[in-house]
């Protein structure tokens, strides 16, 4: 009996490998994106196409839902408020930028000075030496010695004199400014940037309106898809800005049937521009 069961388990164990082979309920993961949407899977689609325009930043707060409007079509409406530091960080960086540039300035000030104060110094050092070259000269004791020693400290001179005038660069004006932070248009610099942002929401809610509308089931002729993307701004005290993505059914139908690419959806994307009151 002894030798059956081992037979027995020895044939169970030969056989794992075939039947873990053979067996049918192994998982495949497909990458592929469904051909058909909800409208309200929009609301998700909108969110991933900020988090891919903004990866890097972080504290972005975004609200989102969706609706189906009779005679009209689905709208997804997108909130955005960006941390504060996303407005003031420009700013930040200008005034690095100006304070790098102004030690850079000093630095090369103070170099300048440091070769003018070499020069002058090796400048009376040789009027030194020419001096006291021409009273040994004279003298009734003159000694070719000395004389030859100091000529050949004067050629030394000289040749430091020489390297200093040769190396020496553009000679740096500083002219000094009073009105540096006067300057410094933050308010011009805070503006800019939201424009900036507006630019890159823009972009990105115009390629997840052209990239999905296409694929949301049930709509009709009549019917179009929108987004309207709401970008608040606390920190400039202005009310925020409203801009609508619309794609009408037409142009949703040539994509859907081969007449026109991606590229000429997007360029059809609709866009209403509206300050919020």
């Amino acid at each position: 009996m002894m030798v059956i069961n081992r037979l027995l388990f020895l044939a169970m164990l030969a056989g794992a490998p075939v039947a873990a082979q053979n067996d049918p309920l192994q998982l495949a993961i497909s990458t592929d994106q469904p051909s058909s949407i909800k409208s309200q899977d929009m609301e998700v689609l909108a969110i991933a196409a900020l988090r891919k325009e903004f990866p890097r930043l972080s504290g972005v707060f975004a609200s989102v839902h969706s609706c189906r409007l009779p005679d009209y079509g689905p709208l997804i409406s997108v909130t955005i408020q960006l941390p504060a530091f996303y407005f003031t960080r420009p700013v930040l960086q200008e005034l690095d930028r100006r304070q790098r540039a102004a030690e850079e300035q000093a630095k090369k000030v103070h170099e300048q000075l440091e070769r003018a104060a070499q020069l002058i110094s090796l400048r009376s050092k040789e009027a030194g030496l020419m001096e006291q070259i021409e009273w040994e000269g004279s003298s009734k004791k003159k000694s070719k010695d000395v004389i030859d020693g100091l000529q050949s400290e004067l050629l030394e001179v000289r040749k430091s004199l020489n390297t200093l005038e040769t190396s020496q660069g553009q000679i740096l004006i500083v002219e000094e400014s009073t009105t540096l932070v006067n300057e410094l248009d933050l308010n011009k610099m805070l503006v800019a940037n939201y424009q900036q942002l507006i630019q890159r929401v823009s972009k990105a809610m115009r390629n997840s309106l052209a990239e999905n509308a296409p694929r949301i089931e049930g709509l009709n002729e009549r019917e179009r898809v929108s987004i309207n993307a709401y970008i608040r701004d606390s920190i400039l005290g202005s009310p925020g800005k409203s801009l609508l993505f619309t794609l009408p059914a037409k142009d949703i139908q040539d994509y859907k049937a081969g007449r026109i690419d991606l590229d000429a959806l997007r360029d059809r994307v609709q866009v209403q521009d509206d300050n919020r009151e």
